[in-house]
């Protein structure tokens, strides 16, 4: 939402290779290019260190065979106001296409768009949205498999210490893990840890975002600004710690699609500092997904579950990590979600092919996948299949 961010002018993102693929009449050269690449990896595995499972009717998933493995989900922003809350509560959980996918992953990583807080003074009077979210949401969110969230963005101080304050007391009753936020830097920029069968995962979060007057500093509370020093150290600390470093950026600007020129340097610093997955949030829209010799850079996935109608955000992205023990290329498979809540009346749901191809060409995200595959849910698949072909 709106803040009192410093507007700039983002240079175009550079256009798809156009050897990757042929123009179809109808089509789109881009969606085309997506179609094709999508049906080409649909038949080989999506990672060195994945086994695909085989499905007639999906691109293949990653798989760890026998070895252990941890599964994480990461998706976009989380906001429910009082408009969407009854609804979703009455649901209890995510709809029913969307469901397995998660209960398939060990966690549910979300970036939570406010505090949890019912303090009703402002931080910054002056803002023009000033998001809060009640505490009893914990409930909501354990009931989705959310285990983390972050939030290091341009809401989480919008009340004040009193809202920081009050969203940690939430988030540690409900056993929800937070990275992003903080007493001083040094807490802001602490992961969240997550562990299983031997495997370690970190998850940092930093906002590239305004006001300046929430990022935390030394004896100041806010939250984790990516200063970069401190963004290389606090990487290469968790690179030391953990088998896999996931790192998260609310960054671009709202409803943009072109990136922000700092998008790359910052992705870039993080890469070579060694973390395996750099992923964006903030401008409620699906941005360019790149493939490093690194690992996975998505720069934007777009909302989750956000209370807001705009045709717009009609399409976001959930990035399904498979971290295999013992193995150097965890794979990432990209879900479409529809996020248009005119449709979905906020309950988010992944896209099939078809609902692809009918959207509107500006809900298609700039860039190539070049490792990527984009898993569609077939039209015709029972709902009880589903989480069996992400089960390891």
């Amino acid at each position: 939402m709106k803040s009192r961010s410093q507007t700039q002018e983002a240079p175009p993102i550079p256009k798809p290779n156009k050897n990757l693929f042929t123009a179809k009449t109808g089509v789109c050269p881009f969606v085309a290019a997506v179609l094709n690449t999508a049906v080409a990896l649909a038949q080989t595995p999506v990672a060195p260190s994945a086994t695909p499972i085989q499905s007639s009717a999906s691109p293949a998933l990653p798989s760890c065979g026998a070895a252990p493995v941890l599964r994480l989900t990461f998706a976009g922003d989380v906001f429910v106001s009082k408009r969407a809350q009854p609804i979703l509560e009455s649901a209890g959980k995510l709809s029913e296409t969307l469901r397995p996918i998660v209960e398939a992953s060990d966690s549910l990583i979300v970036n939570l768009e406010g505090p949890l807080t019912r303090a009703t003074t402002r931080a910054f009077p002056d803002q023009v949205f000033n998001h809060k979210m009640d505490p009893s949401l914990t409930t909501l969110l354990r009931a989705w498999g959310v285990g983390g969230v972050t939030l290091a963005n341009n809401h989480s101080m919008d009340f004040g210490l009193q809202g920081m304050t009050d969203t940690k007391a939430a988030l540690n009753a409900a056993g929800i893990r937070a990275a992003g936020m903080g007493n001083n830097w040094t807490e802001a920029e602490a992961p969240m840890v997550f562990e299983k069968s031997g495997i370690t995962a970190h998850v940092l979060s930093f906002a590239a975002t305004f006001p300046q007057e929430a990022w935390a500093a030394a004896i100041t509370p806010g939250v984790a600004y990516p200063w970069q020093t401190r963004l290389r150290e606090r990487i290469q600390a968790s690179v030391k710690e953990a088998d896999y470093v996931a790192v998260a950026f609310h960054w671009g600007n709202e409803s943009e699609r072109a990136l922000r020129d700092y998008q790359p340097i910052l992705s870039k610093i993080a890469m070579d500092a060694g973390a395996h997955f750099v992923y964006g949030h903030h401008v409620h829209i699906a941005q360019a997904i790149k493939q490093t010799e690194q690992g996975t850079v998505a720069y934007g996935l777009g909302n989750f579950v956000f209370d807001s109608y705009s045709n717009k955000a009609g399409f976001g992205l959930a990035a399904v990590v498979t971290i295999c023990k013992k193995q150097t290329a965890p794979a990432v498979v990209f879900v479409p979600l529809n996020t248009n809540n005119f449709v979905t009346k906020f309950m988010t749901r992944p896209m099939t092919k078809a609902e692809f191809l009918k959207s509107s060409a500006d809900y298609i995200p700039q860039g190539d996948f070049p490792k990527e595959t984009l898993f569609w849910l077939p039209t015709e698949s029972k709902i009880s299949s589903l989480g069996d072909w992400l089960k390891p």
